[in-house]
């Protein structure tokens, strides 16, 4: 299960089916003609068996069992992967075509952008107006050690990279202030 802060992803074990609910605004379920879905729903839209899923606030991402992304929602930032900043609803999910040799082994969602650890350990993220995917080089210490990704997480505009001999953080601001009481 993937929690976002309007929306919810789910993947079926044996299956590798996704059911999505929730808030649908921008298409982060993966289905049109809905304003919100109370129940978990089938993505249909989803033919391959998926392994792996992630949610953030605005999009959905799913890793399929061949390697190849599929992203939907909000693309405001460039967080879909889809080399354009296409602001409105893309509801359906859609294979990342930079990511598409079946590489990939992870993603994880964030607020506004997407990172990809690949199956032979590379780091890749799209957004934050990087519209196509960007790899994540680990300058000297990748080329004296061979030193890539190992595990990645996020949290909101925080990404976490692990690797073998350190982490590496990155991401944007503080949240905002607590309201005064």
């Amino acid at each position: 299960v993937a929690a976002a802060k309007h929306h919810t992803v789910c993947l079926a074990e044996g299956t590798g089916e996704v059911y999505t609910w929730g808030c649908n605004k921008e298409g982060r379920l993966g289905y049109k003609a809905v304003d919100s879905q109370p129940t978990p729903r089938k993505v249909a839209a989803i033919k391959e068996r998926v392994v792996q899923i992630a949610a953030a606030n605005k999009h959905s991402v799913a890793v399929t069992s061949a390697g190849d992304l599929l992203t939907w929602g909000c693309n405001a930032k460039g967080q879909l992967g889809y080399g354009t900043t296409d602001a409105g609803c893309n509801a359906t999910p859609r294979l990342v075509e930079a990511l598409r040799s079946g590489c990939v082994k992870k993603a994880s969602a964030s607020k506004s952008h997407t990172i990809v650890l690949t199956k032979n350990a590379e780091v890749w993220t799209f957004g934050y107006s990087k519209v196509t995917p960007q790899r994540v080089f680990f300058g000297a210490a990748e080329s004296r050690s061979g030193a890539r990704g190992k595990k990645i997480e996020y949290h909101n505009d925080h990404t976490a990279i692990f690797r073998p001999d350190m982490v590496e953080v990155a991401g944007g601001g503080a949240p905002p202030p607590p309201p005064p009481r």
